[in-house]
């Protein structure tokens, strides 16, 4: 991934603005995210076939969980929560990062869920279930209809011209499994738009979403991301091209941890740098210890797990905690670990207050290509291991913000000779929040 090929993607938006052509222009603006991944790697639309057990597990939970529905037909709320699956461990409880935010800033909403993660007792409404019935039947309308997506093979053809594509796109894979989805997704939150009669979505912005935040922009409905993701010139999600008659495609305002991030999104005037919402407590500083964090990444594992044999060996008077991903499981990669860890605890349930602790201890942080990397500027040493997707952080490690090192050894040399950053202005990168100024944005 290079910002060549994000610069070109930015060019192929201006040629399908160019058409001038309202329906093509939305299908592209779905279908682009999952268009781009699709082109820098072929594993993007492969799927994991489930055991009969897994499936019927999930095919009850989901049913479970679409009965509750019933509970909530009454319901009327201005401010809706679109829970897209990104949960943490806040307060000793799993959830959802905007309903923990909503909740904590004492807000009146309600949660839509597309998560497995939500809960049958939760006070969430699940929608998985309906969701991939109307896709089921979308899919099957579609085959029997083929020969009329004009505009799904009009956007391949003029992109194949572009790109003078040697690379296999599955366009019509796309249209299938991620377009349909997403016009399922609106089917099914629409209704309950109308119902709750809701005026405010907030979420954090997913390709999923897409079809969605276009209802929104043509109904007038506001629309509100949280700053979640690792945001740079290379997050091909906010970086596009579009003119003012069709800026109803995009999300109306977004909500970023401080003003620093701004530069890294079009349409910037949309950015109001509330702060750091998901947590306001300060840490007291506490002393570091002798510990070192690696950051876990599934595209970059098998050179984190290699790092983490060679500074066990190399600093053995060292404590390595191994941060795992909250999709990571130890047993994905225990059959990696045929070295003595007597030094390295692996790490994965673990609250966020508890999680910066052990941040704001560590010496440093290493990873590739984690946001956790960003949440650590002004806590603690990042060092940044140059494999996998680490271009991203390119602009810190310019700015001198985050070291950076080509190989196991260089990140030795750089914690044996205890390098340290310049302390930092941290309310550029983490504005502290102002009380009840997102309850004020929200509820206006």
């Amino acid at each position: 991934m290079n910002l060549r090929l994000i610069n070109n993607f930015i060019k192929f938006d201006k040629r399908i603005i160019n058409l001038d052509d309202k329906t093509t222009i939305e299908l592209w603006f779905c279908i682009r995210y999952a268009v781009f991944y699709n082109y820098v790697s072929i594993r993007y639309l492969k799927t994991h076939k489930k055991t009969f057990s897994k499936f019927l597990s999930s095919f009850i939970f989901q049913f479970l969980q679409t009965l509750k529905i019933i509970f909530f037909l009454f319901k009327r709320s201005k401010i809706l929560d679109i829970d897209i699956g990104r949960y943490k461990i806040y307060d000793k409880q799993k959830n959802s990062t905007v309903n923990h935010i909503l909740k904590k800033n004492k807000i009146d909403f309600q949660t839509i869920s597309l998560s497995h993660n939500s809960k049958i007792f939760d006070n969430k409404v699940n929608i998985i279930f309906i969701v991939n019935i109307i896709h089921f039947f979308l899919k099957i309308f579609t085959k029997l209809r083929i020969t009329k997506l004009s505009n799904l093979f009009l956007i391949q053809k003029k992109f194949n011209f572009f790109f003078q594509n040697k690379k296999k796109v599955d366009f019509l894979n796309i249209y299938q499994s991620i377009y349909l989805q997403q016009i399922a997704i609106l089917i099914t939150v629409k209704f309950f738009i109308r119902l709750f009669g809701s005026k405010n979505v907030i979420y954090l912005e997913n390709p999923s979403l897409s079809k969605l935040i276009q209802y929104c922009g043509k109904k007038s409905i506001k629309t509100f991301d949280v700053q979640h993701s690792m945001i740079s010139n290379l997050n091909i999600l906010y970086k596009f091209y579009i003119t003012k008659k069709y800026d109803y495609l995009i999300t109306k305002k977004i909500i970023t941890w401080g003003n620093y991030w701004k530069t890294f999104y079009t349409n910037n005037s949309r950015c109001i740098p509330i702060g750091y919402l998901e947590s306001n407590k300060k840490l007291n500083f506490p002393k570091k210890r002798k510990q070192i964090m690696i950051i876990s990444s599934i595209y970059s594992r098998k050179y984190l797990i290699k790092l983490l044999e060679y500074l066990s060996i190399n600093l053995e008077s060292y404590k390595i905690i191994y941060k795992l991903r909250p999709e990571e499981n130890f047993s994905e990669i225990k059959n990696y670990i045929n070295f003595d860890a007597k030094n390295v605890t692996f790490l994965k349930k673990i609250s966020e207050i508890k999680l910066k602790k052990k941040i704001a201890e560590s010496q440093y942080i290493i990873g590739t290509n984690s946001t956790l990397l960003s949440e650590s500027i002004g806590i603690s040493n990042i060092i940044i291991y140059k494999k996998g997707w680490y271009k991203e952080y390119n602009e810190l490690i310019k700015n001198n913000i985050f070291f950076s090192a080509a190989n196991c050894n260089d990140i030795v040399k750089i914690i044996k000779k205890n390098k340290l950053k310049k302390k930092l202005n941290k309310e550029i990168y983490f504005k502290t929040p102002i009380k009840r100024t997102l309850k004020k944005l929200l509820e206006k």
